[in-house]
């Protein structure tokens, strides 16, 4: 288990930062969120991506934004990354170019709220990135 500090950006704009528990374990991934009225939140999935994007959605649904590397626009995950570190790691990517050893990044390391995004934004991200290297 390990404990790790995230920022969140509420709907009126306001930053906080709260803990969030990360347990990872071979084939499965749980991140415990505490909420302020004292309940706690559960995301469990096969790795940790999933788990992360289930707190994503459902936050965005909210209307809280994740302040986090695995919100950006530009955060995408590879097979290789994912069975390698559980989900953990994922890549910053820059349209016309590779994915590169050098642009892994924890998903939990902060982010600009310029630089997050809602999950469809994302994949659009990633859409568009996949189709810059096509040559036709």
């Amino acid at each position: 288990m390990e404990e790790k500090r995230i920022k969140t950006m509420l709907p009126d704009g306001t930053i906080r930062a709260t803990s969030i528990r990360i347990f990872a374990k071979e084939g499965a991934g749980l991140i415990e969120l505490p909420l302020p009225d004292g309940t706690l939140r559960r995301y469990e999935a096969v790795d940790i991506w999933t788990a992360f994007r289930a707190m994503w959605n459902e936050m965005e649904h909210g209307g809280v934004r994740l302040l986090c590397a695995g919100a950006r626009r530009d955060a995408t995950i590879s097979g290789m990354a994912r069975s390698m570190c559980g989900g953990r790691k994922a890549y910053i990517v820059h349209k016309g170019q590779a994915a590169r050893v050098a642009d892994l990044v924890d998903i939990f390391d902060h982010a600009e709220p310029m630089q997050v995004g809602t999950a469809r934004q994302q994949r659009d991200f990633i859409r568009d990135w996949h189709k810059s290297f096509r040559t036709d």
